[in-house]
């Protein structure tokens, strides 16, 4: 009897704490800043961003650059006629954003690490300072 109510006990806490996760990155996430995707293998690392809403919308952003020199301002980007949808959303361990799923290799206020394949690794920083001359 008490290895049922052990196990039981365990169980719960097992499904509590993953529960409260899948919440925490949705909360960090949405939260009022741009996140920086920082991609080790191009030429320029950070170039662009994604803007996470509460409602399951993103953006996908570029920074506008000055004299070779990247700006705190960003402009979203047009797909034109390339239909990708402007949705995220957290899946179990994975983050689904704008219709490419990523594996959250772990995370925490400023930082999420994210793998497609098990080797590329592509890393979100937030980043407060960033702004959209459009939302002004």
């Amino acid at each position: 009897m008490k290895i049922k109510v052990f196990i039981t006990a365990c169980v719960a806490a097992v499904l509590f704490t993953y529960c409260n996760q899948k919440e925490d990155l949705q909360n960090i996430l949405s939260a009022s800043c741009y996140w920086d995707i920082l991609d080790k293998g191009s030429p320029h690392p950070i170039n662009s961003c994604y803007k996470f809403r509460g409602t399951g919308d993103c953006g996908f952003y570029y920074y506008n650059f000055f004299n070779k020199k990247k700006t705190d301002s960003v402009f979203l980007f047009n797909d034109d006629d390339v239909v990708v949808p402007n949705k995220w959303k957290v899946i179990n361990d994975s983050l689904q954003i704008r219709a490419n799923k990523y594996h959250v290799m772990r995370y925490n206020a400023d930082s999420v690490f994210l793998t497609a394949t098990g080797k590329d690794t592509m890393v979100l920083i937030k980043n407060c300072a960033t702004y959209n001359p459009k939302d002004k």
